[in-house]
């Protein structure tokens, strides 16, 4: 489905909140809808107008993500109906009651025939949401589902087609783990060995004498400690790239190196008290700035003057340690996103600036991004596009900035944009706000669109920048 948005409700966030509190997160179904939602998406309780309801047939856990998947059969609406919404569903651990965990909608849908007409029309659903380090994660399966997907059965197959891991002797000398037996067996070959001794940082590898480079799955070295003598150990072989890929983050953790739980996220100002000691990552990310107003001067040379866009705001990331029953104040205000500890602040996103409005004969410049500071890593905002000026024809406003993202940020930053007043994205001469695709669903930082003008002279105001917010997560 075109243009499909899909997105947390907030009654999803409460019970995510649950969820990191030690609470069981069960979801029970998904659903699909032929209605329009008259609100927010993420103020969505229930689908508009709900055509089918489908069981789960699967869960995968990947860290902070599950993907759940559903089978629409054919014939299994009663009626046909245009499908333009999917929500999934999960249980309230302290009612019991079913709430709408996420929900998606498309404008523009796709047909789906009903039981009495002659297409038939099967649709395998997946869906995959944020749980971030909810602990207590299941899914209430459906145990009369026999269908078994091309991902599903090639996994199952693996071990048939020579697949089953190779069990290799190891043995240890001046820092080099030596494995043995790998044989004629190339490609990707999962492997096992009992360690002959304590990994130490800085430790190498070989395979039948082949010099071997040992990395976790998201390409990191190895941690001092990784594994112990006497440890049965699992690992990926890529004989290929000489690599040895191992999966775990290091003694006692379940999850990769690298893994967070998202614990508080702030959109206005408040205090945080840290619930257990270890290392966190706190983010702040800054708010984005308005799109500015456009202007039509008859009298002028060049009547036709549009506005700039918004900066985008900063944002930055610390990683810390943090012990139990600290209180950190997060503000969440016009002008910056800020964490304070101990009456210092350790961690600041600015705003980015509003873009100019337009003035008799000149277009509006684009604001300014805004700047990062303390982080680790600190990445200012860019400036939005400015606006123009001229003597006839429709003129377009300046593009709001978008947020300059990076990976491990994807689930909160996700290259939202405000468009300008009558650019090639927005058919209106007022400037759009900045629509969110994250998992979260919000948008966070993002510019203002600047207004435009008509060759009719109507001026477009410009749409309002994203608000910034702090973020806390756990770093197992």
């Amino acid at each position: 489905m075109a243009g499909f948005q899909f997105g947390i409700t907030n009654a999803g966030m409460e019970l995510l909140t649950k969820g990191l509190a030690g609470s069981e997160i069960r979801f029970t179904g998904i659903r699909m809808g032929d209605g329009v939602p008259t609100g927010s998406l993420t103020a969505m309780t229930a689908l508009a107008s709900q055509k089918a309801e489908l069981p789960i047939t699967r869960m995968i856990r990947k860290s902070g993500q599950v993907t759940l998947k559903g089978m629409l059969r054919a014939g299994q609406a009663a009626q046909g109906f245009t499908w333009r919404e999917l929500g999934l569903t999960a249980a309230d651990p302290d009612t019991g009651a079913e709430v709408l965990y996420a929900y998606g909608y498309a404008a523009d849908g796709d047909y789906i025939p009903g039981a009495g007409e002659s297409t038939l029309d099967e649709r395998a659903i997946q869906l995959t949401v944020l749980v971030a380090g909810a602990e207590q994660v299941t899914a209430q399966l459906d145990p009369t589902a026999l269908y078994v997907d091309h991902d599903e059965f090639e996994e199952a197959m693996a071990p048939l087609r020579g697949g089953a891991a190779a069990t290799l002797s190891c043995t240890a000398s001046d820092g080099v783990h030596a494995l043995v037996g790998l044989g004629s067996r190339a490609g990707l070959v999962p492997c096992q060995f009992v360690a002959a001794a304590d990994y130490k940082s800085g430790d190498s590898f070989t395979v039948d004498g082949v010099s071997y480079t040992a990395q976790l799955q998201n390409g990191r070295a190895l941690p001092d400690g990784f594994f112990t003598a006497g440890a049965a150990v699992s690992a990926l072989l890529r004989t290929e790239e000489q690599t040895v890929n191992f999966k775990a983050a290091g003694s006692g953790s379940p999850f990769p190196a690298g893994t967070t739980g998202l614990c508080a996220a702030f959109r206005q100002t408040g205090e945080w008290t840290v619930p257990h000691t270890g290392p966190y990552r706190l983010i702040c990310i800054g708010r984005g700035g308005a799109g500015g107003n456009a202007k039509y001067a008859s009298t002028n040379a060049n009547p036709f003057a549009s506005a700039g866009g918004g900066g985008s705001g900063a944002w930055c990331v610390k990683t810390l340690e943090l012990q139990q029953g600290e209180v950190l104040t997060m503000t969440v205000s016009t002008l910056y996103s800020r964490v304070t500890r101990n009456g210092e602040v350790i961690l600041e996103a600015g705003r980015g600036k509003n873009g100019t409005s337009a003035t008799s004969g000149k277009g509006g410049a684009g604001g300014a991004g805004g700047t990062a500071l303390y982080g680790d890593l600190n990445v200012d905002g860019a400036s939005g596009e400015s606006g123009t000026a001229a003597a006839s024809g429709a003129v377009s406003g300046g593009n709001g900035a978008p947020m300059q993202s990076w990976e491990q940020l994807a689930l909160y930053l996700d290259g939202s944009i405000g468009y300008g007043g009558l650019t090639e994205n927005n058919a209106d001469e007022t400037g759009t706000n900045p629509v969110s695709y994250t998992l979260l669903g919000l948008s966070m930082g993002a510019g203002g669109g600047g207004g435009g003008v008509t060759s009719g002279g109507s001026a477009g105001s410009g749409g309002s920048g994203s608000p910034g917010c702090v973020l806390a997560e756990y770093a197992f």
